[in-house]
């Protein structure tokens, strides 16, 4: 029995590795046909070597191949950067996994891709960047940067387009995760460059801001013509409102504490808030460390605070759920559940991506109704009750 029920696991696991192998294949040509693919410019081994590297279409501006370089790849970096120096478009795939190569650089002159499954980086115990100086568009789920022990740095400056292919899906992922890489970093430009593409989700990048050149534009603390501020941010009775007034992006956390503060409108430019790990982040004494691990934005004990649209705040990045937390301000943005749906829409969150007084915006109108309810039906016990003492009454007539 024992033997019979591997056999059946081995059988029902081979069809389905065949069936999505074989639904791969079928997407690849149905792709290569849509985007009418020069069979002289069409690679069909996928896996690159010496021994298939003849095959390659080197003189080729557009690709059409599912390339994958693994630990098997006995070519160099200056041998495979001969062979894709004309590659300006690639359809299909590019798997780079368990190389010693240090760089990508020999994929410097691509501006396009378009694949089935994400643009990966995974595994690659030496390099050092990828170096995509060139890439401007991604059409696909997307691209992963995973697991690369020494890298440091992107270096893929030029990143515009997130493309899904997909049609109920328009997020399009965005993974860097390098944990065992102490030392890579995102430059600012490079946090910002994927911050502005709308469709590119930010739950899966995780790392440090690299130094920072701090200019007249980018400064560590808010002042006049600081259109960029890296470190955390906390506006107290004190803070200097003015100072924010041409601030666009904030890399760090931005706090709001125990102001006068009616609304929010001192942030007259904001659009993006990034919280990363980084020696520029402060630890802001008068508010609890927790916070400023776990928030973009925390606003807590502003009492005047009535309203909380941020007249230009387009996305925020945060390391947890929680992404803005209000707490303890006026108490109308926590009995009134229309406050916490609108902030929430605009910034494109869910769930507990914004809570206010430890209430997600759902439960703030569980809690809201329930009241509705209470008092309804207090009225109505009310009411009833003094109907039967009125009639008693006149009945004793």
């Amino acid at each position: 029995m024992f033997i019979e029920n591997i056999m059946l696991f081995s059988l029902v696991f081979n069809t389905i590795t065949f069936v999505e192998v074989s639904a791969k294949f079928e997407y690849f040509e149905n792709l290569a046909k849509a985007r009418n693919c020069d069979p002289k410019c069409s690679f069909e081994d996928t896996s690159l070597t010496r021994a298939t590297l003849p095959k390659f279409p080197t003189s080729c501006s557009t690709v059409c191949a599912e390339i994958v370089i693994k630990k098997d790849c006995d070519l160099t970096e200056q041998e495979l950067t001969t062979a894709f120096h004309n590659m300006k478009v690639l359809i299909g795939g590019f798997l780079m996994r368990e190389t010693n190569f240090t760089s990508a650089k020999f994929l410097a002159g691509l501006e396009s891709i378009e694949c089935l499954n994400n643009m990966q980086f995974i595994y690659n115990d030496q390099l050092l960047e990828l170096g995509l100086t060139n890439l401007s568009n991604i059409t696909g789920p997307g691209i992963s940067v995973t697991q690369n022990k020494k890298l440091r740095r992107l270096n893929m400056p030029n990143l515009k387009y997130l493309v899904s292919t997909e049609s109920n899906i328009t997020a399009v992922a965005v993974d860097i995760y390098n944990e065992v890489s102490p030392d890579f970093c995102l430059t600012t430009d490079e946090m910002k460059m994927i911050m502005s593409i709308d469709n590119a989700s930010l739950v899966s990048i995780f790392g440090k801001y690299c130094d920072p050149v701090i200019n007249g534009r980018l400064c560590k603390v808010a002042g006049a013509g600081c259109v960029e501020i890296i470190g955390d941010v906390e506006v107290t009775p004190s803070f200097k409102l003015e100072t924010m007034k041409d601030v666009e992006i904030i890399y760090g956390s931005l706090i709001i504490n125990g102001t006068n503060l009616a609304d929010l409108s001192f942030l007259l430019n904001l659009k993006y808030v990034a919280t990363f790990d980084s020696e520029y982040s402060s630890v802001c004494m008068s508010i609890q460390t927790k916070f400023l691990e776990n928030n973009a934005i925390l606003i807590e004990n502003n009492f005047n605070l009535t309203s909380i649209t941020f007249p230009q705040l387009k996305r925020i990045r945060s390391k947890f759920l929680n992404s803005i937390v209000l707490k303890s301000n006026n108490r109308i943005l926590s009995n009134d559940s229309s406050y916490c749906f609108g902030l929430r829409e605009e910034l494109n969150l869910r769930g507990f991506g914004l809570t206010i007084d430890g209430s997600s915006c759902e439960m703030l109108d569980k809690g809201q109704n329930a009241e509705k309810s209470s008092r309804a039906g207090w009225s109505s016990g009310f009411l009833f009750g003094f109907l039967i003492v009125l009639r008693g009454f006149f009945s004793a007539f």
